[in-house]
């Protein structure tokens, strides 16, 4: 089967104007996406959640700067002479850090009750009779809001792994000094680590500044995504695959907190067997220069979201000899759709590329190509024909 680089293209083109949610474009988006699933013969479906401003207009911009700030004050009492009392609070903050990412690395789902609120819908395509899934099921995935903000992404990742970096080396810093102190050998140290608690208190307040906007054309982020989605349905139309049910789920409040998938998976999870399911999720694929991008692990602790999925995706590249497909780990500073499926216990495979700009001005379409758009379609579609011979191989009988 092939995909079509140019069709996706085109719609990428057709989907690249602002359209953060609660706006006019993410109405406007919503409406070509539903026409153009419905011209591709999927049976669509629109389904209302509420999203809200709170989790990164509000939360993941002041969340550092409340993480750094009680290992600011241990390492001021241990720098006043108070060793057990720095000791203490470092502590305190190590395990407030560690709690506080592995929850937001995981949902933003119960933050949703704060902040503005706004109502927002996903887009369900389906693609054949409900028979064609005895094998197993392929859920795509991309989501059709986007924003703009004054840092663009590559620098709020950098501010936050930073951030972590100092909070992390701040705490164990001033605990090993303040056992030493106690012990009597006394390491000293204590103006070298207070100055590093100030410069990681001064760098998590630049996120303050971050604030959500609605000045982007989102191509690369992410009508691209939305554009490979389509593309892989009308590859799917014109030479259908049997045993596999085929879902594209175009969803909306991503740039908010992943809230459009989380409404999804919440709804949706029961109708599908996690051991005869795949989920495809893209998230900025089509860059004109730089690697397709696969993300099988995210998060602190590291989770392997993907399973056997990301290995096809090294089978595939191999096979192919794409020399320009790569894997990385993100730890955090930004997440996808892939979260709360994973978080749902479904293998999850995450395709996107790299850019600098997104989520500035800069993200227009003269930075994305069809050539670009054709790999990652193509990377996709060959990853689910081998996830079909995978199903073949469990249902032969032993």
């Amino acid at each position: 089967m092939s995909f079509d680089g140019r069709y996706a293209y085109d719609q990428t083109v057709a989907l690249s104007f602002p359209r953060l949610v609660g706006s006019e474009g993410e109405v406007r988006a919503r409406e070509y996406i539903v026409k153009e699933m419905k011209g591709l013969g999927l049976r669509v479906e629109e389904e209302d959640f509420l999203a809200s401003s709170f989790p990164v207009g509000v939360l993941t911009r002041v969340i550092m700067l409340v993480l750094s700030s009680p290992i600011a004050l241990a390492a001021f009492l241990y720098y006043r002479g108070h060793p057990a009392w720095a000791m203490a609070v470092a502590t305190g903050g190590l395990l407030l850090g560690v709690m506080a990412l592995n929850k937001l690395t995981r949902s933003f789902e119960p933050f949703i009750k704060y902040g503005r609120t706004f109502p927002s819908k996903n887009i369900t395509g389906r693609q054949g009779a409900g028979e064609d899934g005895k094998m197993g099921n392929v859920v795509v995935m991309a989501h059709y809001d986007t924003k703009s903000q004054p840092f663009p992404v590559e620098v709020r990742i950098f501010i936050y792994l930073l951030s972590g970096i100092g909070i992390f080396g701040g705490g164990v810093g001033v605990f090993i000094l303040g056992l030493l102190d106690i012990l009597g050998v006394g390491a000293g140290g204590g103006g070298a680590i207070f100055a590093l608690s100030i410069f990681t208190v001064a760098i998590s307040v630049l996120l303050l500044f971050n604030r959500v906007e609605n000045h982007s054309d989102g191509a690369l982020d992410n009508a691209a995504g939305v554009g490979v989605l389509l593309g892989i349905a009308k590859a799917m139309r014109e030479r259908p695959v049997e045993g596999l049910s085929f879902v594209y789920v175009a969803t909306s409040a991503e740039e908010l907190g992943l809230l459009g998938a989380e409404a999804w998976i919440k709804v949706h999870a029961k109708e599908y067997d996690r051991e005869k399911t795949m989920f495809l999720n893209y998230d900025g694929p089509g860059a004109k220069s730089g690697p397709v991008i696969a993300l099988p692990r995210f998060g602190i602790p590291i989770r392997n979201v993907a399973g056997y999925l990301g290995d096809f995706f090294k089978e595939v590249i191999k096979e192919e000899k794409i020399t320009n497909g790569r894997v990385l780990y993100l730890p955090f500073g930004a997440s996808t759709d892939m979260i709360p499926v994973a978080n749902a216990g479904f293998r999850v495979l995450n395709l996107g590329s790299v850019m600098r700009g997104v989520h500035t001005r800069k993200d227009r379409i003269d930075r994305v190509s069809a050539e670009a758009l054709e790999l990652a379609g193509t990377i996709g579609l060959s990853v689910i024909e081998k996830f079909k011979k995978r199903m073949v191989e469990v249902k032969k009988p032993r």
